[in-house]
């Protein structure tokens, strides 16, 4: 999916990095053309299925692998962005991991 392939100018990609709750969240979002609703859906509900029937390519095959590595409540997330295109946030959760800064002292 090339949300901005048909951009000629004023084109925006946002990208954010983010750790809460034991969770790191990194999200691309575009201003492209987005999805219609249908099938921002259909590609979600795609992404959530865990049988072998799902596709083996691209986002699914990056899906899968973040699913395997860090559980079921892991993995990627499609929704409309705020400016309008395609969002896809990738959710990492880790178990056991504090929320907090260490120091050492030298």
């Amino acid at each position: 999916m090339h949300g901005l392939k048909n951009t000629v100018k004023d084109g925006i990609i946002c990208i954010e990095v983010s750790f809460r709750n034991n969770a790191l969240t990194v999200s691309v979002e575009d201003n492209g053309e987005g999805l219609e609703g249908h099938q921002l859906e259909e590609l979600q509900r795609k992404l959530n299925q865990t049988d072998a029937q799902v596709e083996k390519t691209g986002i699914f095959n990056v899906n899968k692998r973040i699913r395997l590595k860090f559980g079921d409540d892991s993995g990627l997330k499609v929704s409309r962005g705020r400016f309008g295109g395609l969002k896809v946030e990738a959710i990492i959760k880790y178990k056991g991991v504090e929320n907090s800064v260490s120091s050492s002292d030298s």
